[in-house]
């Protein structure tokens, strides 16, 4: 029973490290304060859809960020926002305040991000160097409930 006791300390112990390594929260629009939104089966992230609320998403100590799925987030090759797999990409992942004080999302050091009209229905969000289609408007992804490793960005 001793043994039961210590092996159960000691994995309890390693998971509180494993999350206190992470920053966790919840990503909205700062523009209106929507909720981002997820495809369960692309990855693809929107705003003003009628997709349900992604969710949270975690920053580890490699700046990868990962959604509620445990899959990696990347801008990919032809600049969406996508989480879809396990496989981390190249972007660095990282929090910064924003001039209002709020604590934005950035990857590569950048905060910006563009929301364009889908084809789907809602709005998709973009990396920044996706092309000014019509409709494109800048995005910032304000994160909100923080917990874990990112108690500094908290308002």
């Amino acid at each position: 029973m001793r043994a039961v006791k210590l092996v159960t300390a000691l994995l309890s112990s390693t998971s509180a490290a494993a999350s206190s390594t992470r920053c966790c929260f919840a990503m909205r629009d700062a523009a209106d304060g929507r909720a981002i939104q997820q495809d369960s089966g692309s990855g693809l992230l929107f705003v003003q859809s009628s997709m349900p609320d992604a969710g949270r998403y975690c920053l580890d100590a490699k700046s990868v960020l990962w959604d509620a799925g445990n899959n990696a987030c990347i801008i990919d090759s032809a600049f969406r926002f996508q989480c879809l797999d396990p496989t981390p990409g190249f972007g660095r992942w990282r929090l910064r305040r924003g001039a209002n004080g709020r604590a934005l999302l950035t990857v590569d050091g950048s905060a910006q991000f563009k929301a364009c009209p889908a084809g789907e229905g809602g709005i998709m969000v973009w990396g920044a160097l996706k092309d000014n289609a019509p409709g494109c408007r800048a995005l910032h992804l304000v994160v909100s409930d923080l917990d874990g490793a990112c108690r500094e960005y908290r308002g």
